[in-house]
Formats: structure tokens, sequence, C-alpha cells
């Protein structure tokens, strides 16, 4: 990789047109032009990451997207979680994209308003081969702009009697201001017509949860923790972290 900037004890790196600038606010990302510009975050194999910024707003379409990658046991490297929040075209709303291959059979997402359940919806798989992407949630940008001042992701193993790992179970959770409307699918039409028609709430963060399971236990070598962080997006003048974490 290229140069890196440690910031609260982890090193950053530039992802594409990016600039890094650490500063007395904390560490500016700057040069967003496309959807691919961003920052990668070696995380140190941790089971837990947490990240703060200033506030993003999603609007003018904006893109802001997160990839959480994992290290094995056996140095191998792959993609564990993946999501994305995007303004669509001609539209006052924003989606919420969820990559369900990475995902279990049940998707769970629950919105909280402070620190309250709102709701909880179960979600199933859709199964289309060849198609990765699922809408979890549709914004509401009309009247309410969201949005996002942090994001963290844990993971969570459970072993049998012979230690061998039987379930992984991966929590997304953001720090997201909005009116939101949880749905499934994979049809942007369907869901700018009918947004307003459905059921929406206001919430201040939101939580993504699923579990991978393995009846004859994952092979060892292919136990692994969350060891990046990358963040991408475009339409917002500079991303700001603030505060960091990273553990066991």
């Amino acid at each position: 990789m290229t140069d890196f900037i440690t910031f609260k004890g982890l090193k950053h790196y530039p992802v594409g047109n990016a600039h890094l600038q650490p500063g007395t606010d904390g560490l500016t990302i700057s040069n967003l032009s496309t959807p691919l510009d961003g920052i990668t975050i070696e995380t140190k194999r941790a089971t837990f990451f947490d990240l703060q910024f200033n506030p993003v707003f999603i609007e003018n379409d904006t893109d802001f997207g997160v990839t959480f990658n994992l290290t094995d046991n056996s140095n191998s490297f792959r993609a564990m979680a993946q999501w994305a929040i995007a303004q669509h075209l001609e539209t006052s709303v924003a989606y919420l994209f969820l990559n369900s291959k990475l995902e279990g059979e049940q998707i769970m997402v629950t919105g909280f308003n402070a620190g309250n359940n709102i709701f909880q919806r179960v979600f199933e798989q859709t199964g289309i081969p060849g198609y990765n992407w699922m809408i979890v949630g549709v914004f509401d940008l009309a009247y309410n702009k969201a949005e996002l001042t942090g994001i963290d992701c844990r993971m969570a193993m459970i072993r049998d009697k012979a230690g061998k790992v039987i379930e992984v179970t991966i929590v997304k959770s953001f720090r997201c201001k909005g009116i939101m409307t949880p749905t499934s699918g994979k049809s942007l039409l369907r869901y700018s017509n009918k947004i307003r028609q459905t059921q929406s709430f206001a919430i201040d963060s939101l939580q993504i949860a699923s579990s991978l399971y393995y009846p004859g236990g994952l092979p060892e070598e292919k136990e692994g923790y969350i060891s990046q962080a990358v963040i991408t997006g475009q339409g917002m003048p500079a991303l700001v972290l603030t505060e960091e974490y990273s553990g066991r």
C-alpha cells in the first residue's frame, strides 16, 4: 500500500483520489470525487471496530459505502460485510443497500430512536443468482436529510464442545438520523414510486444483524477477524474522522 497516516493508533491509507490530512479536529479525508475514493483503516484483526466522524449528509447524489474485510488464519483476505447509502437520481429518496451474499439466510434490521427500539424487521435472502445488492431501507429526503455520524461492526463466534466454530454473527450499526422505511427487495422503481405509501420511522441509529452457520464446524484456517474497514464516497466536501476504537 501507499504511505499511511496513524490516527488513534491505527494505520490509515488513502484510496483512489482521496487526500488525508491530520489536524486538531481529527483526520480529514478530502477529494472524494468518485464512489471509489476514500480510506482504508487497518483494524488489527479485531472482533469490534467503532468509527465516529463529523456529520455526513446524504443529499445531492451523495454515495457513502463501507466494506469490512477479514483475514483468516491462513492469511486469506476476503470481504465479510458491505453496505452503501446512495441517493437515487431524479428522486428525493436514498437507498440503503446491503451485499446479501455476505449475509446469512435471515437479515434482522432494527431501528432505534433515543435508545428505544422502534421497529424490527426480519428479511429473507432473495436468492437471485448473480445479484448481490439488496435494498433493506429507504430514506425519505424530501423534508429531512439523512445524517450519518458513525458506524461500527462486531462479530461473535459460537463454538461446539470440540472447539470448532459453528456459528458466526455479524452486527453492523449506523448512527444515522433520518426518516426511514424498512423494506426488502431489489427494484429501485418500485420503492421510488411507493415509498410514501408505507410506514416510515424517525430513527437516530440502525442495526443490521445476521448469522452464518457451519454444522460441521468452520475449518480452523478459515477462522478470521476484522482486519480492514474501507470507507468510500462522493458528493461530500470531506469526511472528518474524530474517534476510533478497535479491539476484541
